[in-house]
């Protein structure tokens, strides 16, 4: 479940951009004209990890990664984001972001600054228990996906990435049955804990049984129940944030 406020709720805010140079953020003052609502274009970064907290996000289109980066520079991506999600749960417990957010189209998002979200968690019921019930999903999938990474196939992995992609397309209002993967394989085999030949070989495979189409990264689910057989389940998609 995602929430959304008007937009005129939020006054100007004084934000920053920041990028990556090397190993660390640049600072990047905003534009003059600053609102809280704001445009980015594809590998823009809306902040890094270390960056203070400024508020949470809610990502108005395209779509988004979130990654952590290890010591000696690799990614791991730990979260796709598409419209109606709510961007920066991980600032919360330190004020200030554990992982860096990396957008894979252009894309914008509305900022809920720290101020307004402390004044909606004592005045908006809805906002609040709406709030929680995030909070409490996004700890209960990250449990649930390193469960299936024990007990499920390579296989079985990427299907499951595709099926549940496809529902928050659905939940979305987006095309969900024909769709584009904007994050690259690099990015699912990161995701799902393979590597990328693993995943290509995989989505070739799903192809040649004429589960899938496949062009690039245009998909298209061709027989959904098929899919949901090598799963070993008729339905029960988990909902992958």
């Amino acid at each position: 479940m995602t929430y959304s406020l008007s937009e005129n709720t939020f006054e100007k805010a004084n934000t920053h951009i920041s990028f990556p140079f090397a190993d660390n953020c640049i600072q990047v003052k905003s534009l003059s004209d600053s609102r809280s609502h704001k445009t980015f274009r594809k590998k823009d970064y809306l902040y890094c990890a270390s960056d203070l907290f400024e508020g949470l996000y809610t990502l108005k289109s395209g779509s988004a990664k979130a990654v952590i980066y290890s010591a000696e520079g690799e990614e791991y991506v730990a979260n796709f984001f598409l419209p109606g999600d709510i961007i920066g749960l991980d600032g919360f417990s330190q004020s200030q972001y554990k992982q860096s957010v990396v957008f894979l189209e252009t894309s914008s998002v509305v900022l809920y600054k720290e101020s307004e979200i402390h004044h909606l968690l004592q005045n908006s019921a809805f906002f609040r228990n709406d709030l929680l019930q995030q909070m409490s999903k996004a700890i209960v999938l990250e449990e649930e996906r390193q469960l299936s990474r024990r007990e499920q196939s390579s296989k079985q992995r990427v299907v499951e990435f595709l099926l549940n992609y496809s529902k928050r397309l659905k939940d979305c209002g987006l095309r969900y049955e024909s769709f584009t993967l904007n994050m690259s394989r690099t990015d699912i085999a990161s995701h799902t804990g393979m590597v990328i030949e693993t995943v290509s070989r995989i989505l070739k495979q799903l192809q040649q049984q004429e589960l899938i189409s496949l062009e690039h990264r245009d998909i298209d689910i061709i027989d959904e129940t098929g899919l949901h057989e090598v799963l070993g389940r008729a339905n029960n998609l988990v909902y992958e944030t």
